[in-house]
């Protein structure tokens, strides 16, 4: 009896309602896990946000690029004063290839087959400056042994193609080779090595359109225009860091109405 009229003495509306929802997550018990859920949340928050800004610097290194590809061509000559914006600039140059003193830049692959790049000095028309041109690939088995069978002409020709920035070697490497093959376009090393004024950046050929299928190889250098995965992965983050905070509070509000329920149950 004296349950039942403790019971009594308290109206179902008050019985059924919760406490506040956002006393109870400020609440002694509930505030320490409260501040490290909301320090979860905008971790994973920062990271998506984090990837939004890896995505508008792919799109501006993207845009940087096509800006680039679709300038007009840089005709290189002895007095060409180099810019440091000219990677992937498309570009003619005028002069005589020296076969004889060509090298090969190795762990080149064409359709997954292993082989070599020909890098081969053009002494500039008019000019004692060497740009060194990158004429395409060979396979393996024929880098040892006469490379005239890769010759393309004698005499004034004109190439064209794509500026590439020097690859050097790490400091202290040493990276001169008896064989004529090397891992890097050290364009600084080889002009050490060949005792030539080589110019800063070397020329990568590009295939021509209708061109024949000879070697050396040209192939179109992939230049990775796309978006890459950055919005996904951002959403993902965002959907994490929603998911997180409101699975907590639907926790916090099941746990807290447990003794309302039970209360009015009795």
């Amino acid at each position: 009896m004296t349950a039942r009229a403790t019971a009594s003495s308290e109206t179902p509306s008050e019985l059924q309602t919760p406490p506040n929802l956002l006393r109870v997550l400020v609440s002694r018990r509930w505030w320490p896990a409260t501040i490290l859920i909301l320090l979860g949340m905008a971790g994973l928050a920062q990271l998506g946000f984090w990837q939004l800004d890896r995505l508008e610097w792919r799109r501006g290194m993207n845009a940087q690029t096509l800006a680039r590809l679709n300038a007009p061509p840089v005709a290189v000559t002895g007095d060409t004063i180099w810019e440091a914006d000219w990677h992937d600039r498309q570009a003619v140059a005028r002069g005589i290839l020296d076969y004889r003193s060509q090298v090969g830049i190795k762990n080149r692959f064409y359709k997954e087959e292993a082989g070599i790049h020909l890098l081969t000095p053009m002494r500039l028309e008019n000019s004692d400056q060497i740009l060194m041109v990158d004429r395409g690939w060979i396979p393996q088995a024929w880098v040892s042994g006469d490379w005239s069978q890769y010759d393309e002409g004698e005499g004034l020709v004109e190439v064209r193609g794509l500026l590439q920035d020097a690859n050097p070697y790490p400091s202290g490497t040493d990276g001169s080779s008896p064989d004529r093959l090397y891992h890097r376009e050290d364009l600084e090393l080889l002009g050490r090595v060949l005792d030539m004024e080589v110019a800063p950046m070397f020329l990568l050929m590009q295939p021509v359109e209708g061109g024949a299928l000879g070697w050396p190889r040209r192939q179109f250098k992939d230049l990775h225009l796309s978006e890459g995965n950055h919005l996904s992965y951002a959403i993902q983050w965002f959907l994490f860091s929603l998911i997180l905070g409101v699975g907590y509070v639907l926790m916090v509000r099941k746990r807290t109405r447990r003794p309302v329920e039970a209360r009015w149950t009795a």
